[in-house]
């Protein structure tokens, strides 16, 4: 990481205080078939910055990023987990390094679910080589459950969704706390399904998504020896002066040295506490929550989590980075301008 890259502050930086700024770094369904192509073509610093991470991956792992990354790419990259975690990581660092460039300066990071190895990342917890063996490896123990379960979002709180899978004795789970009225489920996907019917009788919605993943759950157990012993040798280290890790294992802030071996397969194994870490961050005093991703899919519980939080029920709103409709530098430019906007208009300009 450049830390004279992340203290440089232009125009930013004089209006908008480093603490105040939290970066949100999206987990698995963000991506989509050339999610990178425009940037790659059109912006030095993230080019610059994936193709070192291109070279690595190229020695390691046999494939390219920026191949995978490219507008032709098929569907099938996207859905499989062995590409799909380490290309949305380099488009992550890709992303953060271009925003460094323009001028941002942020304090405080969480991440959902594979999106903590960035976030970990960019705050200087994990060595950027280290960082790269822990993508791979941790995508490529996922990609060994493949068919073995799948995903569905429901919109109930995660007592009443608990209370919908305590008949199915763990063959359905929660596998992620999202917001106060949303979760994600994990499972057996004749249990899902049947689950899905029950809880859209009672008037919650309920949507499988397209994942032949069970994550955060039982269906993960078997790789648990072999993804420790190969994350053994893992040395995080604390974060770097002036950032803070927000945790969505356990939804508090942590030292960067604590991310260890342990601390990753929780980060697959246990519930995704997503709720909790964007409610930490708020109570630690960040008011700007930039999502970095191809997609802003966290934006809805973000929304719901601030508002929540705050008196008059309007809290702040989230800020995207890319989508599928706009994913150039001017999406980059976009997020900045955004970032200069003062919060009474943000909701207009939005």
């Amino acid at each position: 990481m450049n830390h004279s890259m992340a203290n440089r502050l232009p125009d930013i930086g004089q209006s908008v205080d480093r603490a105040t700024v939290g970066l949100v770094f999206a987990g698995n369904g963000s991506q989509w078939p050339g999610m990178g192509a425009a940037l790659l073509r059109d912006d030095a610093v993230f080019r610059e910055s994936v193709s070192a991470l291109d070279a690595k991956i190229r020695e390691r792992a046999g494939w390219s990023v920026i191949d995978a990354l490219d507008a032709d790419t098929s569907a099938l990259t996207i859905a499989r987990i062995g590409t799909a975690q380490p290309l949305l990581y380099a488009l992550q660092i890709g992303l953060v390094d271009s925003l460094r460039a323009r001028g941002l300066a942020f304090g405080a990071v969480c991440g959902h679910s594979v999106g903590e190895v960035a976030a970990a990342t960019v705050v200087g917890a994990l060595d950027p080589d280290q960082a790269l063996d822990l993508i791979l490896t941790r995508s490529a123990a996922q990609e060994r459950t493949w068919g073995q379960g799948k995903m569905a979002a429901l919109a109930l709180s995660a007592i009443e969704a608990e209370a919908l899978c305590a008949p199915y004795d763990g063959a359905v789970v929660v596998a992620a706390l999202n917001s106060p009225t949303s979760v994600t489920l994990s499972g057996d996907e004749a249990c899902l399904i049947a689950l899905g019917e029950q809880a859209k009788a009672a008037g919650a919605l309920f949507r499988l998504l397209d994942l032949d993943y069970a994550f955060h759950n039982r269906v993960l157990d078997p790789v648990r020896d072999d993804l420790l012993k190969a994350l053994a040798p893992l040395r995080p280290r604390p974060c770097a002066p002036g950032y803070r890790f927000f945790s969505s294992v356990d939804g508090k802030a942590r030292g960067g040295e604590t991310l260890d071996a342990r601390y990753w397969w929780d980060n697959v194994r246990e519930p995704v506490r997503f709720d909790a870490a964007v409610t930490a961050m708020a109570a630690g005093g960040v008011t700007t929550f930039i999502e970095i991703g191809p997609h802003p899919i966290l934006r809805s519980y973000l929304r719901e989590i601030l508002q929540g939080r705050s008196r008059l029920g309007r809290g702040p709103h989230p800020i995207a980075t890319l989508s599928r409709t706009r994913s150039g530098p001017e999406a980059l430019q976009a997020t900045l301008d955004h970032l200069r906007t003062p919060p009474s208009l943000q909701r207009k300009s939005a």
